[in-house]
């Protein structure tokens, strides 16, 4: 009935992984009188936490009708809230009983062991289920360490829990542990239901007394060896069992030593290949730090040559307008020149002339002065020579040889001097 008043105007938002169950409701009168936390409760759930509905915590969330004309059609969802349920120890209970119920004592102790993981806690009523189960199958062993478990976790066993157990012995013919825990439910100040007084009364009558003795002394003995061997057997599993836990943690140790080594060589093959990685980039970078060097510099060698050229060019056309300059120069200084010497040629032509027939004019004075110098010597030498060869006739007549070869010299002497004097005077 509540899926079906909730199909109508709320919606089972879904099953969330921690095994809460999610119902959106509206929170609006007259749907707050439905009473959905009561209802849960009676199927059992206990609400956990509710909270304003946010559709973005269920994603493929539609909301559709239940029932009526516009069945499976969405409607406005209005002001609403999110109750979050979780399964109770009630619900657990239950559940474990009919599994019991139903022969299925395996799922059902699974189950029982399951619920400290779910956050719940078993009570007694719980344990007097399990403990139930386990009679009905024979298992008293289980049953007994049950109910020691029961009041070690600290939750005390009740006289539906004596009578149980009791019952269970019972039927099992344990008498022994029948009476033990008859005394210690009688000891807690519990007393035993019309069922279990049913079954003493059954094995402790008359008829029964002395064999139910016998068979106790004699189930007592077996139980001795039963205990003796138990504990020989016990002891040898625990010797086992601790030769198989030393094995298997020496397997551990020694799997989780390969792990490591495993590990570590992950470790190592990762540190490889991230340095491999590294060095790769490293090279990469470097790689293209030297292609973008090299572009550089041919970049930077493209700009010199351009300037260069540019230079070259600019000095070429400096050294060509130069050139032109001085060519222009040169032109107008030689023009500058020819008018020069031209004037200078007109000038020193009109002067050279004057001056040359000053210089002719004087030439021809001294020449003159110089023939009428020469014509005087010319004529004092012939003079004197004449002088000297009358002389000289006069002293060959007179002296002798020697005389006459002075005089000779002195006379040719005389004439080859006045003859370089006056180079114009005939001999």
């Amino acid at each position: 009935m509540f899926m079906i008043m909730a199909g109508h105007l709320s919606e089972f938002t879904g099953k969330k992984k921690n095994g809460e169950v999610h119902i959106t409701h509206k929170t609006t009168y007259p749907f707050s009188k439905w009473e959905i936390v009561e209802l849960a409760e009676e199927i059992g759930l206990c609400l956990v936490e509710k909270v304003p509905f946010a559709i973005r915590y269920y994603p493929g969330y539609v909301n559709m009708r239940g029932s009526g004309a516009q069945i499976n059609q969405t409607f406005p969802l209005g002001e609403c809230s999110t109750f979050k349920f979780a399964h109770n120890i009630l619900f657990y209970s239950s559940l474990i009983d009919a599994l019991c119920n139903a022969g299925k004592l395996t799922i059902a102790r699974e189950m029982f062991s399951s619920l400290p993981t779910k956050g719940l806690q078993p009570n007694v009523q719980t344990y007097n289920i399990m403990i139930s189960g386990f009679c009905k199958e024979g298992l008293l062993n289980e049953a007994r360490k049950l109910f020691e478990k029961m009041d070690m976790n600290g939750c005390s066993p009740n006289h539906f829990t004596y009578n149980i157990i009791i019952r269970g012995f019972l039927q099992q013919n344990e008498i022994s542990w029948a009476m033990k825990y008859f005394q210690m439910m009688v000891d807690k100040g519990f007393s035993a239901n019309a069922t279990t007084k049913t079954i003493w009364i059954d094995l402790l009558s008359a008829k029964k007394a002395e064999q139910a003795a016998r068979d106790w002394q004699s189930k007592q003995d077996k139980y001795a060896k039963m205990q003796w061997k138990k504990d020989e057997e016990r002891e040898a599993k625990e010797r086992m069992l601790a030769e198989q836990v030393t094995r298997d943690w020496q397997s551990k140790q020694d799997k989780y030593a390969e792990m490591q080594r495993k590990s570590e060589e992950r470790e190592a093959k990762k540190r490889m290949m991230v340095e491999q990685a590294a060095r790769d980039w490293q090279s990469k970078h470097n790689k293209y730090l030297e292609m973008q060097r090299r572009k550089d510099e041919e970049r930077e060698a493209k700009e010199c040559m351009l300037a260069e050229q540019a230079t070259r060019d600019w000095q070429s056309k400096q050294d060509k307008y130069a050139e032109m300059q001085r060519r222009k120069d040169e032109e107008r200084e030689a023009k500058e020149r020819i008018l020069a010497e031209q004037a200078a040629r007109d000038w020193q032509s009109k002067h050279v002339q004057d001056k040359y027939a000053e210089m002719r004019r004087r030439k021809d004075e001294e020449h003159e002065a110089k023939e009428r110098m020469l014509k005087e010597e010319a004529l004092k030498t012939r003079t004197t020579r004449e002088e000297k060869a009358a002389a000289l006739e006069l002293e060959k007549r007179k002296g002798g040889f020697v005389e006459y070869i002075k005089i000779c010299m002195i006379v040719s002497f005389g004439f080859i001097t006045a003859t370089r004097l006056n180079p114009f005077a005939s001999g």
